[in-house]
């Protein structure tokens, strides 16, 4: 840490004792010696600063003061032999604040404020704590003469009630005792922690429902709220209010100024005494039980679950800059009214994020990891159990991939025209010559679509209804045409409409007593003698009639490559005289699509131009289908018979996540592939978010929005390209996360204890002259050498990939690789001039050159000699010297 630089910089702001400088040193010294005891991967306090703005340590230190104050022995990690641990970490807690304020450039305020602030620590609130008082008493007037102040106890009194001071102490609000701005007022300071029931219940008093609300509650079920409070708010979540007497007050992730929250994982039920938290939030599920009343077991099971997961809390529910949770009173007055939030929901919030850094670095493995997290999967630590994850997820449409490249252009990207054969199909078509052009949606329409569509409800379902998540299974899935596309759309239109699906083959036999395919055979060989089984009137009546089963799925077909509705079955076959296509079926639509979606979505074939057949196994995408029927009407809010037990919802929806990963994104030309879809990309413009934008795309004409389910991630070899030359646009959008070379990562160390070579002083001589030569971008990442178990894996890496890495980065500067790996991988020779040159009138004497040559075998000491740094070149005599026998 910079220990002579913090001390000036804190001396500059009023600081005046030693002893006190050198106290704040000795703590912050010791959290960062154990900082790997604490469970964090830091070097040293300024890479955890660098991390989350210390956000993740704070909270740690808080765990341990919670952990003392139970009188449990974890916070013996870093006070061995205190016995007042709690209230010793609580000033760790304010000085590692005060550093992290340091590191960040922070300039010290104008006037007196700072020397009073640091008076009033260092002379009243930290002695005080040393000798473990519960509180401190604090003198206007005493303050204003200590520091020679002319009559300013008005400053005094602001310097020491504002949330600078009482955050930089990590203090509640004191209490006052005299009159305002007066020299005999005195403050009273409750150093117990910084945690007084009072102090806690003080950030919810500011809402009438609160306080009619708690003045029925006992003491200690005040107490019990107390401790939820204050667990909530140590895990990083937010206390909002709401305006509804019986939920007054929630806790989850909401921002300031922001309409609704993105994840309401509980609330308070005043009259009942006690929190009732959300169990169809999918973001974060705390325990098994819905409400927790406000007794010492239940509150000690969920402070409990929320001290343990409160790094998963923060990777699911990520704030972009790091803060602290919010107290209900920290939001402004009228944002109290404005959340509309439903109890049950959550709102995900999107996340784009590039992944930057060296090639080697493990860009490729991250990219997996993070787009298991935000398809809100549990991520395994074993890597074969998250690859088989990802790609279970590819397979149902939730994870996209693709690579950027120079050609890259917005109609490969969102849309673009596309030929396609002139046919109409359905009943008795037939096919046509010729081609037309028509819009082709790319990757990110199709997926930005299929995390709509995932998200939402069908167009027939009222805006009150509650979605469900059907059930798909084993179900049969048939593809359907309901008349000729373009031709006959009132048959379509008609099946909305009625909520029946209709064939219109069969001669207008009514085939209710004909419930297998000899009977159908039969029955049209009367009128039709002679007719074999591949007609339509047969098969297809047969498909449809009999096939056919109650829950049964139906793609309605819209051409060869699109779908433009899903139904399920719910009831039997029906024979209507009167009906221009009189085989019918009874469905519920679960899906209608205003833009149709592709085929392949669900199906990797196109369809074919028969009416009815069932879809075949081997090309169905049953998990991509589940995905697109994750969120369907409940069947109660129809005027329809339910489908049978086998064919009922599963139960109630979850909003599925959805990741496109672009891999090489600084490759292409950004703002021609992203084109006005830029905008769109902003967490505040995605659909359903505050701020919703649409588009209308060039091709097709459609409204186009980007769901607030869909997150991307990028990923950028900065070896290729640098962050700079990234588009800003581009660059403003996107949090950037960077990937650099990390010996310490298990499966290279493995790789170090395999081999017996000391690849960690390898790897960082290599870096370490890389980056003095080149930049920081260009150097060697870890991952080349993750697998290697013998000698002869890393130089197999030193000679395949290490090497021409080299040769690249250097324009085949081979004195420069030399540099880099020492002459026992390579080797230079003198280079004489070749015989004749001399002869030439042209040819002048130049200085020594030299031949390099990658060596056949590795040296022996080639790894020491790279570590140690030498370079050697062979002396065969003088290099600037013509062959005497030229």
């Amino acid at each position: 840490m910079r220990e002579i630089e913090f001390k000036e910089w804190l001396t500059d702001g009023g600081a005046e004792s030693t002893k006190a400088l050198n106290v704040r040193i000795h703590a912050l010294r010791k959290i960062e010696q154990n900082l790997s005891r604490l469970g964090f991967t830091f070097a040293d306090l300024e890479e955890a600063y660098t991390a989350d703005r210390f956000v993740s340590l704070i909270q740690k230190l808080g765990e341990l003061r919670e952990n003392a104050r139970q009188g449990g022995d974890y916070s013996r990690i870093l006070l061995p032999e205190s016995k007042a641990a709690d209230r010793r970490l609580s000033y760790w807690q304010s000085w590692l604040k005060r550093y992290g304020a340091f590191l960040s450039g922070e300039e010290h305020g104008e006037g007196n404020a700072d020397r009073i602030r640091l008076h009033v620590l260092e002379h009243y609130i930290e002695p005080a704590r040393e000798r473990d008082e519960a509180s401190v008493k604090v003198h206007v007037g005493t303050v204003n003469d200590a520091l020679a102040l002319k009559k300013n106890w008005r400053n005094v009194f602001q310097s020491l009630t504002n949330k600078k001071f009482l955050n930089m102490a990590d203090l509640p609000p004191p209490e006052r005792i005299g009159a305002k701005d007066s020299p005999a007022t005195h403050f009273i300071f409750d150093l117990s922690g910084g945690i007084g029931e009072a102090a806690i219940l003080q950030h919810f008093r500011v809402n009438s429902y609160f306080n009619e609300a708690i003045s029925n509650w006992t003491e200690n079920q005040k107490q019990e709220f107390v401790r939820i409070a204050i667990a909530v708010h140590q895990a990083g979540l937010d206390w909002w209010f709401v305006n509804i007497d019986h939920t007054p007050v929630r806790f989850g992730r909401r921002d300031k100024g922001a309409a609704r929250a993105h994840a309401v994982i509980g609330y308070l039920r005043a009259q009942e005494a006690a929190v009732n938290l959300n169990q169809k939030n999918n973001a974060v599920r705390l325990i098994e039980e819905r409400q927790v009343p406000f007794t010492s077991d239940a509150v000690s099971q969920l402070c409990s679950a929320l001290q343990s997961r409160s790094s998963e809390i923060s990777a699911r529910l990520p704030v972009d800059p790091p803060r602290a949770g919010y107290w209900p009173d920290e939001f402004r007055a009228d944002e109290i009214v404005t959340d509309t939030t439903p109890e049950g929901s959550y709102v995900s919030t999107p996340t784009n994020l590039i992944l930057y850094g060296p090639p080697g670095t493990g860009k490729t493995y991250a990219t997996a990891q993070e787009a298991v997290r935000l398809c809100d999967e549990n991520v395994p630590e074993d890597r074969d159990e998250l690859m088989a994850l990802y790609r279970r997820l590819q397979k149902e449409n939730r994870i996209a991939f693709l690579t950027f490249h120079q050609s890259m252009a917005y109609e490969d990207f969102v849309e673009g025209l596309r030929p396609d054969t002139k046919s109409s199909e359905g009943e008795d078509s037939s096919s046509s010559g010729g081609f037309q052009l028509v819009p082709a949606a790319g990757i990110f329409r199709k997926i930005a679509r299929l995390a709509e569509e995932a998200a939402g409800l069908p167009d027939k379902a009222a805006s009150g209804s509650k979605p469900v998540r059907l059930d798909v299974g084993q179900r049969q899935v048939f593809k359907m045409s309901l008349g000729r596309a373009g031709i006959e759309e009132h048959i379509y239109e008609d099946a909305l409409e009625t909520g029946v699906i209709s064939l219109g083959w069969g001669g207008g036999i009514d085939w209710t007593d004909h419930d297998t395919y000899e009977a159908i055979h039969a029955r049209w060989n009367q009128d039709h003698p002679g007719t074999n089984g591949n007609d339509g009137n047969i098969s297809q009546t047969y498909r449809f009639r009999v096939s056919m089963k109650v829950g049964d799925l139906v793609l309605i077909s819209a051409g060869n490559t699109q779908i433009r509705a899903i139904a399920e079955v719910t009831g039997d076959y029906s024979f209507a005289p009167a009906a221009e296509y009189t085989n019918q079926r009874p469905v519920r639509w679960l899906k209608v699509f205003d833009d149709p979606i592709a085929v392949d979505t669900v199906y990797s074939r196109p369809f074919t131009q028969r009416s009815c057949y069932r879809l075949r196994e081997e090309f169905l995408k049953r998990g991509a289908l589940q995905t697109l029927l994750s969120n369907v009407s409940d069947p109660q809010e129809f005027d329809i018979e339910p489908a049978p037990e086998s064919a009922q919802a599963a139960g109630p929806a979850n909003i599925p996540q959805f990741v496109l990963i672009i891999d090489e994104i600084n490759r292409a030309n950004v703002s021609k592939v992203f084109g006005e879809l830029i905008t769109l990309l902003e967490p505040d413009k995605r659909l359903g978010m505050t701020n919703a934008l649409t588009v209308t795309l060039p091709y097709s004409r459609r409204e186009f929005g980007v769901p607030a389910n869909l997150h991307i991630i990028g990923t950028m070899n900065t070896a290729d390209r640098s962050i700079a030359r990234l588009d800003t646009a581009l660059r403003r959008r996107f949090t950037f996360r960077e990937l650099a070379p990390d010996v310490t990562v298990a499966a290279f160390q493995e790789a170090e204890r395999a081999t017996g070579i000391a690849l960690g002083k390898v790897l960082t001589a290599i870096n370490e002259r890389i980056e003095y030569l080149l930049d920081r971008e260009h150097r060697i990442g870890h991952a080349f050498f993750i697998g290697c178990t013998t000698r002869k894996d890393v130089d197999g890496v030193m000679r395949e990939k290490i090497i021409p890495l080299l040769q690249e980065f250097f324009f085949e500067d081979w004195g420069m690789i030399a540099a880099v790996l020492g002459t026992g991988f390579v080797e230079g020779r003198p280079l004489r001039a070749p015989r004749g040159l001399e002869k030439l009138q042209s040819f002048t004497m130049s200085e020594a050159r030299t031949r390099w040559r990658v060596r056949d075998d590795f040296a022996e000491d080639a790894y020491t000699t790279l570590i140690a740094g030498r370079v050697e070149v062979s002396d065969e005599g003088p290099a600037d010297e013509l062959d005497e026998e030229a």
